[in-house]
């Protein structure tokens, strides 16, 4: 394969005395290295809108809002931005927290 995505573990949920566990909702962000112009995928497809905040290598917050997935997926355009090395926070509708790197190479 000529490209990678970057994904983080998605929390854990322990049920009863068994300690069994169910994960969550996963995001990755596809392609990754990108130029830009990407997708964020959904493990598990969730239509509720998830929070977001993007920031730079700095820690400068570059964007804050909500984003809406159609199908597990949703398109981010962040075309015309300084290459580099970006965070970016996801929160979902239960409240979980999610962190990916992504890396912009025009």
């Amino acid at each position: 394969m000529d490209y990678a995505t970057s994904s983080i573990a998605s929390p854990l949920l322990w049920r009863g005395r068994e300690r069994s566990f169910c994960l969550l909702l996963q995001y990755s962000i596809f392609p990754n290295p990108n130029n830009g112009i990407m997708n964020i995928l959904q493990a598990a497809p969730d239509n509720n809108p998830v929070n977001a905040k993007l920031m730079d290598a700095k820690g400068v917050v570059l964007y804050k809002g909500d984003l809406q997935f159609s199908g597990g997926k949703t398109p981010f355009n962040l075309k015309g931005i300084v290459p580099g090395l970006y965070l970016l926070q996801l929160r979902d509708s239960k409240g979980n927290n999610y962190e990916l790197k992504f890396i912009i190479d025009n």
